[in-house]
């Protein structure tokens, strides 16, 4: 095989003048432009997007007065995200606060959804497990908290 090299067409072009001068190119490849671009930015795109973080560092999302928390039970504390599997690709959110009755917030949940008062024991040792953890986020199938 006989294939061109691009380095030589580099050379021989940038020697032919068909590029900048050569300054800031040592090896005459014609990357001027590629050696006068700016850095790259420093973060990603979308952290100029996202809201500003609350005093909680909640990313202006589930603090204490932001409307973020449905069976939530008041009272300020941390706000907790329990995501339970209910059924077959069915997922049900529970927001809790870590200051609230968890077992009412529990309760309330249940009732809300229409599921068994058996899973409260289940359900109020994960969301207890949560608290201590100081965990923000989880998810759970259904079944596990029998």
């Amino acid at each position: 095989l006989n294939t061109p090299s691009l380095l030589n067409w580099a050379k021989e072009a940038t020697q032919q003048g068909h590029f900048a001068d050569g300054a800031g190119d040592p090896m005459g490849l014609g990357l001027n432009t590629l050696h006068n671009l700016p850095p790259p930015p420093r973060s990603a795109p979308a952290v100029e997007a996202s809201p500003p973080p609350d005093s909680r560092g909640f990313g202006g999302r589930g603090g204490p007065g932001s409307g973020y928390g449905g069976s939530g039970g008041g009272g300020g504390g941390m706000q907790h995200v329990l995501t339970v599997l209910t059924s077959d690709n069915r997922w049900e959110t529970l927001n809790f606060s870590s200051k609230g009755n968890l077992e009412q917030q529990g309760r309330d949940f249940l009732a809300q959804k229409g599921l068994k008062a058996a899973f409260i024991s289940g359900l109020l040792s994960k969301m207890k497990s949560m608290v201590s953890s100081g965990q923000a986020q989880s998810s759970v199938d259904i079944v596990d908290l029998i």
